[in-house]
């Protein structure tokens, strides 16, 4: 074995571990931190009026619905039976229904986030340093060979950075550091190819993944969120077609209204 080559790509592995190890970090802190924390400052912000559009547009979008199905039916000189008529619009909207329903629940879990207490910058620091240790020992494309036992504590070690945890990530930093951390090393020069190949695999995959993140929802809004000018202005924006879709829907009303008899509540049947 040509010992010079076999210490270079043991070298090569050992950098690759580190890049690699830096980049799942980057790429965890993008999706549970950064990412969280984005999409609750852009929900709150601009999100809820985004949702008063939709739910404008939905309920123009079914009262035209309405009047069009009404409209047939009294020039079908058939009798227009109005809880029919809802049940129908029920079923022909429910994907809208569904919509708005998960809309306010993204409102509702941003406005919680937005409210939860944030970690000390002390406390992030600490938290971040934990994970890169047990990410460093725990992670299987950096250490293929983890035992059941591992994989749990690094799935668990992943829960509580989500979370934000430092006393979890310290529970599990502790209990790794009474564990055997003992390695055999490859025995070939060939094995030691096969692992750096599959580590610049996995490197040049975490990177796209980071790119990927980065160039989508919520981290490409985090420059308009910043501009307290631009984030007025579409809120604005998003509040002007508010108003208009509430005149179009007012006119709406009042052509149902009027095709009904301009009866004050719906009648349940109008022949």
């Amino acid at each position: 074995m040509d010992r010079p080559a076999y210490r270079l790509l043991n070298s090569q592995i050992d950098e690759l571990k580190e890049q690699l190890s830096a980049k799942i970090i980057e790429r965890d802190n993008l999706n549970f931190i950064v990412s969280r924390n984005l999409n609750a400052k852009y929900m709150t912000t601009i999100g809820v009026y985004e949702y008063r559009v939709y739910e404008r547009y939905c309920a123009i979008m079914r009262i035209l619905r309405k009047i069009a199905i009404i409209r047939g039916q009294l020039n079908r000189h058939e009798a227009v039976v109005i809880p029919l008529v809802e049940r129908m619009l029920d079923k022909e909207f429910a994907d809208s229904n569904s919509r708005l329903t998960e809309f306010r629940k993204e409102l509702m879990a941003a406005e919680e986030i937005s409210h939860a207490d944030f970690l000390s910058d002390e406390d992030n620091r600490r938290c971040k340093a934990l994970y890169a240790e047990i990410v460093g020992r725990l992670h299987p494309d950096l250490n293929p060979a983890t035992s059941d036992e591992e994989q749990e504590l690094f799935d668990s070690a992943v829960d509580a950075y989500e979370e934000g945890s430092r006393v979890k990530l310290e529970e599990i930093a502790e209990h790794l550091s009474s564990m055997d951390d003992s390695a055999q090393p490859p025995e070939t020069y060939e094995q030691l190819r096969l692992i750096k190949d599959k580590l610049t695999r996995k490197l040049d995959a975490v990177s796209d993944e980071i790119d990927s993140i980065s160039d989508n929802y919520p981290c490409n809004q985090q420059e308009l969120l910043l501009d307290e000018k631009k984030v007025a202005a579409k809120t604005d924006e998003l509040k002007d077609i508010t108003r208009r879709y509430d005149i179009i829907y007012a006119n709406a009303d009042k052509q149902l209204r009027e095709l009904l008899g301009d009866s004050p509540d719906d009648p349940t049947t109008v022949s």
